[in-house]
Parts: structure tokens; sequence; C-alpha cells
């Protein structure tokens, strides 16, 4: 009897000794302790798993899941009982991620490589309606969104994705708690009553196998574990096929640097299957067969690649249902797939990819999408189409996309991989219609009359500058500036001061113009790359490094500190009339939804009021800025405040009211430079 269909995705490794997983040599934590943060655990683990000798520089450690999502999502360690899922769980041979089939619900991994970063391949499993399972090395089955690159023979994470449409889970997840989850039925294990941890006491006959697959971090040996004609399938037979390959492969390679690149199974029933081996000499070997006759075909096709002198190898099956999916160049790589009864649907969103099945291989690019669909007959059949312009809408703002490029559900580290991500899907399969990042509204905040500009810090299309004011006094004053000026929006900023506060546009220092120093003694608000705000205190001289801020401006007194409204922070000297009804403005940030606010009220207010509406709007962060007859506001070329030009404008670009193109060139270069030169 064949199993219930659903789609399986195994992600295994093409030269999987990419995945050096060090599972018996060494334990590991596998829970991010509250002290340490997701960049500590990386050099954690890559000092753990370091091996002198590793030819291959980049080999994941570990899988790392960065962030969680939603509810019920479960980490499994073994065979036993499945708990939450938190940041920084690792995933290892025995390790596995449950994601219930929820659109909210989901996971991002990462994987450490032996040189203590999270290289180019990266899986958000989930925010699906098919629920999914994740599992080292490189293996899953249900949603995913997976960003990769082909890679070079040192650098080769992932390079393959085997993906199908029949489920062929090991029987252990028979217990009953994850039946309610996956619904699944193995062969010849029969539905039982257990207990919560317990698992299926019938030791009936199977006709799943396993097997596993290690290879020397050195790139001289492998070794592949089977199982006996005497297998019977227990919770810890897996462990016990990789610790033989571990085992092999450390015998041939005068070492103990082996480690676990494959696992997985097959069906000794089945009358189509096709055995690979795939090798550091970049050529892939198969033989076809049936189930039974796999250990005959894998020795056969070791000992073929032993005498055309390959050094290292991983073992890969997969049967007529299945398919390996493997990007054809180093550009960034995106595929989303999913599942349903009988179908299996690869999306190909940026570059292309060549899939294979047992029979044919088919080149799929992005815009296309391939679907493997079971026959009446029993048999499988691929077939290619281009995805429709409102189907590609459909797919770029579900929800298995938008949390693949969200930031906030990768590190830091990781977020200049997801922006190439978002750009080559921009311009190979979707592009959404402009929206403007910036909307200015009259409104009431806690009864006081204010004008609003919101600036959507997240759009990567999003670019805050300053004018100095000699750029102002040259195109004929404010309302010249403004009609020949593109941007979205023009405020005013700061306080006119002779000594010079801290002012940084386009990652440089306004020094040439007499504006601005190196140095501030008050409040400095800055966007650092991607538009990262931050509001710093008092920076002394030389204490702070300017270079890593795009723009940056001084202002006094702090209004929102951490959440909390306060007038804060008042410099020594101010003449500032700190309670008096006065026309004021103000700028602030969500650290929350990354949105910067500029405030101008319509009426004369204290300072202690203006924190409170600063607050009232979602600020977490906020300063006082410029009031009085200093306050000026545009919005497309249209003035709504006027007022006294007094120090540098705030300049906004967005989507819609592009920057000019020296601006956004350098905009980009700054992007993709870790420390900016600043020009003192």
């Amino acid at each position: 009897m064949r199993y219930k269909s659903i789609f399986k995705i195994i992600l295994l490794v093409f030269l999987g000794f990419t995945f050096s997983l060090l599972v018996v040599v060494v334990a590991t934590p596998y829970q991010l302790n509250a002290e340490r943060t997701i960049t500590q655990q990386v050099t954690d683990i890559s000092n753990t798993y370091l091996a002198k000798g590793n030819k291959f520089t980049s080999i994941p450690k570990a899988g790392l899941i960065i962030s969680v999502s939603g509810s019920n999502v479960k980490y499994r360690v073994g065979n036993n009982r499945a708990e939450s899922a938190r940041q920084g769980f690792e995933l290892l041979s025995n390790r596995r991620l449950l994601v219930p089939g929820i659109k909210t619900a989901g996971a991002s991994i990462g994987f450490v490589s032996a040189t203590g970063k999270i290289p180019n391949y990266l899986v958000s499993a989930g925010y699906s309606s098919t629920p999914s399972e994740y599992w080292f090395p490189c293996r899953g089955k249900g949603g995913f969104v997976i960003g990769w690159r082909r890679g070079d023979r040192n650098n080769l994470e992932c390079r393959a994705v085997q993906l199908g449409a029949t489920n062929r889970i090991n029987p252990s997840v028979q217990w009953k708690r994850l039946q309610d989850l996956y619904k699944l039925s193995s062969v010849g294990v029969k539905q039982q009553e257990e207990a919560p941890g317990q698992y299926p006491t019938q030791k009936a006959e199977v006709h799943v196998r396993q097997y596993c697959s290690a290879a020397a971090g050195s790139g001289q040996g492998w070794g592949i574990a089977l199982p006996d004609a005497k297998f019977r399938w227990t919770p810890d037979s897996q462990n016990e096929l990789c610790d033989r390959a571990i085992k092999k492969c450390n015998e041939v390679s005068s070492g103990n640097s082996c480690s676990v690149v494959s696992m997985g199974e097959w069906i000794t029933t089945d009358s189509d299957f096709t055995v690979s081996l795939q090798c550091d000499d970049d050529r892939e070997r198969q033989l076809k067969g049936d189930g039974n006759q796999v250990p005959d075909l894998v020795e056969k096709i070791e000992n073929q690649a032993k005498s055309e002198g390959a050094k290292a190898c991983v073992l890969n099956m997969y049967a007529r249902d299945e398919v390996l999916v493997s990007p054809i160049s180093d550009t960034p790589t995106l595929i989303q797939s999913d599942s349903s009864t009988n179908n299996l649907v690869i999306n190909v969103l940026t570059s292309a990819v060549n899939v294979k099945d047992s029979k044919t291989v088919t080149f799929v690019e992005a815009g296309q999408r391939y679907i493997y669909r079971r026959q009446n007959d029993g048999t499988y059949q691929g077939t290619k189409a281009s995805i429709p312009p409102e189907e590609r809408e459909a797919i770029y703002n579900s929800p298995a996309v938008q949390e693949f490029l969200k930031l906030a559900n990768w590190t830091q580290d990781i977020a200049p991989q997801i922006e190439e991500y978002r750009a080559a899907l921009n311009i190979q399969f979707y592009q959404p219609p402009a929206s403007p990042a910036v909307q200015v509204e009259e409104t009431v905040v806690n009864g006081v009359a204010i004008w609003k500009a919101t600036i959507d810090l997240n759009n990567p299309q999003t670019i805050v500058t300053l004018a100095p004011t000699a750029d102002v006094q040259k195109a004929g004053g404010f309302a010249s500036f403004v009609k020949n000026s593109n941007a979205a929006l023009i405020a005013s900023g700061t306080f006119k001061e002779d000594k010079g506060w801290t002012m940084i546009s386009e990652g440089e220092l306004l020094g040439n113009t007499g504006e601005s120093k190196g140095w501030s003694n008050y409040t400095v608000l800055g966007l650092k790359s991607r538009n990262l705000p931050e509001l710093s205190a008092r920076a002394k001289l030389n204490e702070q490094n300017w270079a890593q801020y795009w723009f940056a401006i001084t202002g006094h007194p702090r209004l929102v500190s951490n959440g909390i409204p306060g007038v804060t922070e008042i410099a020594p000297d101010s003449t500032l009339n700190k309670t008096g009804a006065v026309g004021r403005a103000a700028i602030g940030f969500s650290s929350k939804t990354k949105t910067l606010y500029h405030v101008i009220t319509k009426v004369g207010i204290s300072l202690q009021k203006l924190a409170e509406v600063m607050r009232a709007i979602g600020c977490d962060e906020a300063m006082n800025l410029e009031g009085g007859n200093g306050r000026l506001l545009a919005q497309n070329g249209t003035i709504l405040v006027s007022g006294e030009v007094r120090a540098p404008l705030i300049v906004v670009y967005d989507a819609k009211n592009k920057a000019p193109d020296n601006i956004r060139i350098a905009w980009e270069r700054f992007q993709n430079v870790d420390n900016p030169s600043v020009s003192r």
C-alpha cells in the first residue's frame, strides 16, 4: 500500500562535506542563553567545531534558528518529546524543526561556518498552509523559501535541494502527538495509542531503510553506511548508521575530521529508484534500479568513483516521485516551494535552476514554475510554465516570501544578503508599484494640532539627506529650493548655532561648509547603513565613530528615551524656553517599526507636552529641533509651513520622488562598505 500522499522536501548537500556536523565527537549546546547574542553563538559554534587543516573554510557546522514566528513551532531532539522552538536552537543530525500548516507560523534558519560567519545559504520554513519539517543536513518537507548560490568547490553550501511528491518519513513519526500535525501513516506500522513521549512498541516489518554518509573536512575521504539484512528500525538506528559512516570515513582519511554530510531513507518496494554520488570532481554519478537493489547500486557506484580518482563524495537517493533542484550560477538564487495533494510546485523567483527527475533535466528560470504532478497510472510528470503577472504579485506578497525578505527575521550580518535577494527579486520576478515612503498629515495628538511627517525607513529607496544653507541660498531661497527639488519632503532641522554641531549627509560631515564639526555635546540622531536609526547622547570629542553614519543631526533636549517621555539632556549653557507656549519641532523614531517622524506644532506648547506628543505618535526615541520662526515644511514641491532657513534642511527622497543620481550612487556604495570614510 502506498503512503498517503503529501509532498516532501529533502534538502541534501551537493558536496555534502560542506556540512560538517561532528555529531558524535562533540556535544554542543542547542539553546541560546539569555546572556548570549546570536553573533556570540555563531562564534562559539565555529570555535567548537573548527578543525585544523580543514580545506573547506566555509563549511557550515550547525543549523541555527535565527528567529521564530507564530505559535506551535516545535523543536525535537532525537525522538524525544517536541518542545517549543526558540531563537538560538541548533539543528544537528538528530534535531529537527516542526512548523504547523499556519501562514503566520515559521522560522528562519542560517548555517554557521568554521570562519564564524553565516554563509549564503538561508532557509525560511513554514508560513504556509502546508505543515513543514526541517532537519539537518539540508533536508525537509512542506513549504519553504530557499536562498542560495551554486558556489565553487570550496564553498558549496547546499548546492542541491531534493523535493518529492510522496511522504517518505521515518516510522518514528508515528507517535500520536505528531499524527495530529501531519496525519501520517507508515507502511507496516499499525496505528497505536501511545503515551506522550513513547515509541511504538510493535516492531513490525517495514519497507523503509535508512542511510547515512560522511566526508572528511580535509576533502580526502568519505564513508557510507547502509543497514544490513537484519535491519529493524529503532529510535537510534539513524544515529547508529551515522556512527558507522563516520568511522569508515575516518579509517580512509587518516584522521578524525569526518562528519555527517547526508542522511535519509529509501523504500525497498520502489520499482524506479536513482542512486546518485556527487563528488569533489564536479561530477555526478548515477545508477538506476529498484529499491531492493540499492545496496548493490551503492557499492558499484562507490567503486566507480574511487577508480576514477574522486576524493570526497556524498550519497543521494531519490525515487521517481522526487526531483533534484540545483542553482546553475553564483548569482543569488531564490525559490519558493509548496505542496498540495499529489502536486509539487517550485516557483523560481530569481536566477535559474536545473530540476532533475529520474528521466530528464529541466531548465527553469526566474518567472517560471515547475510542477511535478502524479498521473492516474501512478507515474509522475514534470511540466514547466510561465507564471502570470497576477500570480507573480500574489507570490511576491505571500507570507512565505515576505517573511524571508523581512530584515527583522535575520541578524544584521545577514541583512546584506537579504537586500541582494530583494533587489534581484524586484528586477527578475516582480517590481511592486512605487509607493511613497513619506506621508504628511495635519492631525491632533493629545489635544495638540501638528504637522506629522511619517518616513518609512524599511523601504530601500528611502534616502534621508541634509541640504546646506549655502545650497538653499544659491537656489534663491526656500521657495525656489523647494520648487526646483524632486524631494518628497523638505523640513527644518537643528538650531542656528555658531559652535557647529555634528551634521552628516551622504556619509560626509558637513565640515567644508563651516556648519558642522566631528563632535557634539548634545543629542545626535543618526542613520546608519540600511537606514538603521540611533539616538546618541552627548558624544565627546573623538569618542564617536561618525564613519558609521549616512545621516546625522544634532538637537536638544532629548524628549523621549527608551519609550519614556521627559525633557532630559538639556545643554548646560542653553537659554531655551522649556516651559513656555512656543511653536515647536521635533524628530524621533520607532525602533520597532523602523519609522522616522518629523513633527511641527501649529500651536505653542511646552517641551514636556512636545515629549508626550512624540511618544503618543509612536516614538521610543526623540529630540527637540529648531522651533519658532525656524520651522519649515514642504511636501512634493508644495510649501506647508514657511519660515526662516537657519540651518541645513532635512531632505527626504523615496520611490516616487527619486534622489539625484549622485546621491543614489553614494547611497548604494555606502550600503556595501562596512566603514565608509568620513571627511573631517
